[in-house]
C-alpha cells in the first residue's frame, strides 16, 4: 500500500510538471507574438506580476496592460538567447535568458539578462517574479561589471529592461544607412521627434548603454561615410568629402578624424587634401 501511494505521488507530480510546462509554453509562445491578452488570460484573477527591476507589482486587473507596455513591437524585437532550458518543478517553473542589444558603438554586444520564476495554481498562472540586469561591454570589448549603476536612472526614465531593448532597436534602426547622420544640423532633439523617444531616454542609451556621447557617436558615423566616399572618389578634395559626409565645419572633421585614427592634418600631397 505504502508503494502504491508513492507511485500515484509521483504520478501526480509529474502531471503537474507537464501542465506547467504546457502553460508556461503557451505563455511564452503568445509573446512571441506579442499578444498580451493571450498572455493575461494565462493569470488568475487574483495573480501578481512582480518586476524586480523597476521595483513594481502589478496586480491581475493591470497585468495584461503592463504586458502590453512592456513588449517591444515584433519587427523591433532584440534576439532572444536561451541560457538554459525550462525548468519545471511541480507548480513551479523557471526560466532564463538573454536579449541582445544591437552594438551601435562596436564597444561589444550589450545584453539583458532575464530570469522568469513561474507560480501555478491547476492552469492558471499566480505569480511571475522577473528579476532583469543589464550586462554591458567594457571599451575593451569585455564584460563589465556595470550593471547596477543605468538602474536609478532607468527608473526615472520609466523604462523596464526590454523596453530598453526596444529603444535600442528603434535606434539602431533609425541610424541604419547613412542618411541622418549626412544631415550637418543633425540633433538629439531631431531624433527624439523622428523616433518618439525623449531626450532623456536617447541620451541614457547613448551615455549608459553605448558608453558614448550622442555627438560623438554621428560624428564618428560620419567619418566612416567620409571614408566610404573616399574610397569611390579617391582625388577628390577632402572638404567636399568632409561636407558631404555630415560634417559642419573642416576643423570638425579634423578633429575628430586625429581623435578616432591619429590622423588629423589634410593631406595636400594627394587628393585627400584640400587645395592651398
Amino acid at each position: 500500500m505504502e508503494a502504491d501511494a508513492g507511485l500515484r505521488a509521483d504520478g501526480e507530480e509529474t502531471a503537474r510538471s507537464a501542465l506547467t510546462r504546457r502553460v508556461v509554453a503557451a505563455y511564452r509562445a503568445a509573446w512571441r507574438q506579442r499578444d498580451a491578452a493571450a498572455m493575461a488570460a494565462l493569470f488568475a484573477p487574483d495573480a501578481v506580476y512582480v518586476d524586480h527591476f523597476q521595483r513594481r507589482r502589478v496586480p491581475g486587473p493591470q497585468i495584461e496592460a503592463y504586458l502590453r507596455a512592456a513588449m517591444p513591437p515584433p519587427r523591433r524585437a532584440p534576439l532572444q538567447l536561451y541560457r538554459d532550458r525550462l525548468r519545471v518543478d511541480g507548480d513551479t517553473a523557471f526560466l532564463r535568458y538573454r536579449m541582445a542589444i544591437p552594438d551601435m558603438a562596436a564597444h561589444g554586444q550589450a545584453g539583458i539578462e532575464i530570469c522568469e520564476i513561474f507560480e501555478l495554481s491547476g492552469e492558471r498562472i499566480v505569480a511571475v517574479e522577473e528579476m532583469c540586469s543589464l550586462a554591458l561591454p567594457d571599451l575593451d570589448g569585455g564584460q563589465a561589471d556595470r550593471r547596477a549603476a543605468p538602474r536609478p536612472a532607468a527608473l526615472r526614465l520609466g523604462l523596464s529592461l526590454p523596453q530598453i531593448g526596444a529603444l535600442a532597436a528603434d535606434l539602431d534602426d533609425y541610424f541604419t544607412g547613412d542618411g541622418p547622420v549626412r544631415r550637418p544640423d543633425l540633433q538629439l532633439a531631431d531624433v527624439a521627434r523622428e523616433t518618439g523617444y525623449t531626450r532623456n531616454q536617447i541620451s541614457y542609451y547613448f551615455n549608459t548603454i553605448l558608453g558614448t556621447r550622442f555627438l560623438d557617436f554621428v560624428n564618428a558615423r560620419r567619418l566612416a561615410v567620409y571614408e566610404s566616399l573616399r574610397r569611390a572618389r579617391p582625388r577628390a578634395p577632402a572638404g567636399g568629402l568632409a561636407k558631404a559626409a555630415g560634417f559642419g565645419s573642416l576643423s570638425t572633421f579634423y578633429r575628430v578624424r586625429q581623435r578616432l585614427h591619429g590622423s588629423g592634418a589634410p593631406c595636400r600631397a594627394t587628393g585627400e587634401g584640400d587645395a592651398p
